[in-house]
């Protein structure tokens, strides 16, 4: 079902050579054309063969890579899943209005039930997931938003495992901090991992990488790199689309436009100012998330034209 390991790719760019930099790519948007890139990764054990919950309970928003990921998963093995959308319940009276992602977890058999603002916020209080568990069966599996939990460590760490060449730099975007605290888990004490933050006021996600791995985040050499946001979450901004278009012309690899590309411009910035050591071996991590595309199409925010030109021929 799953491509892995999934391959690591070589990019050459003159600014590459100029910094005599060695820089590869973690192509961990090909596990699988819907369930891509780090979403396989964390949710992989939260599906034990020798114990599967009877039901799951998750969170998101209407364009969460984490939601459309785990709809899939969980439709396969034939677990109900429960989501919490960030949004309002009248979306369901115009269902050909609902987000690309919406509607395919309604395909896949989640069931959507949508929170204001204000009662989405408590999604991490003790006291809410008593509440919302009481409404469904024992063995009832929560998986908090992005998939943020420890169980989801393990399936990040391997994405080190797989790998064979000894990199100085592993460079990953940065949403739910569970990808970055998983690679600084699995880091050997001669590499860096540096997250790039792809929203704003980022600053409480080391709390979150100290919370998950707990003494390692003193001992290990990691990085969380704030500034190169682009104007906040979820933001689409001329820089944003001109680098996606500059990636997959000079690599032929798609980028999503919330997350990798936000990587993408903001290594090329710390090669450009000459951030990283000549002779250095950087592996960057492609987190998938490709399908977040369709929303920006959907709100006429690209068009066709410009998703053919970054590698999307087709998107519905």
């Amino acid at each position: 079902m799953f491509n892995l390991p999934s391959p690591i790719q070589q990019l050459s760019h003159s600014s590459f050579a100029d910094a005599e930099l060695d820089v590869f790519i973690k192509r961990d948007d090909l596990i699988h054309p819907i369930v891509s890139g780090n979403k396989w990764r964390k949710l992989k054990y939260f599906f034990n063969d020798a114990d599967m919950p009877k039901h799951m309970v998750s969170f998101g928003g209407a364009y969460s890579n984490h939601i459309h990921a785990l709809s899939y998963v969980a439709n396969y093995y034939d677990i109900p899943l429960s989501l919490y959308i960030r949004g309002e319940a009248s979306w369901l009276d115009k269902p050909q209005q609902l987000s690309p992602t919406l509607r395919d977890c309604m395909q896949n058999q989640a069931m959507l039930n949508f929170l204001d603002r204000k009662t989405y916020r408590l999604k991490d209080d003790a006291e809410f997931k008593q509440q919302i568990l009481a409404n469904y069966p024992n063995r009832t599996l929560w998986v908090a938003e992005g998939g943020c939990d420890q169980i989801a460590l393990k399936g990040v760490a391997e994405i080190l495992s797989e790998q064979t060449n000894d990199f100085d730099y592993i460079v990953c975007p940065v949403g739910s901090a569970t990808t970055l605290a998983g690679l600084v888990a699995a880091a050997a004490p001669n590499q860096c991992v540096i997250g790039i933050a792809a929203l704003k006021q980022a600053d409480y996600l080391r709390e979150r990488v100290h919370s998950l791995i707990g003494e390692q985040a003193k001992s290990k050499n990691w990085q969380l790199l704030t500034e190169f946001h682009c104007g906040g979450f979820g933001k689409l901004t001329e820089s944003v689309l001109l680098q996606a278009q500059q990636f997959f012309t000079h690599h032929q690899i798609t980028l999503d436009p919330v997350y990798t590309s936000k990587m993408s411009l903001a290594f090329h910035a710390l090669v450009d100012k000459g951030y990283f050591p000549k002779g250095g071996k950087v592996l960057l991590l492609h987190t998938g998330g490709v399908q977040g595309w369709r929303g920006y199409l959907q709100q006429n925010k690209v068009t066709q034209a410009y998703l053919t030109e970054i590698g999307l021929p087709q998107v519905s």
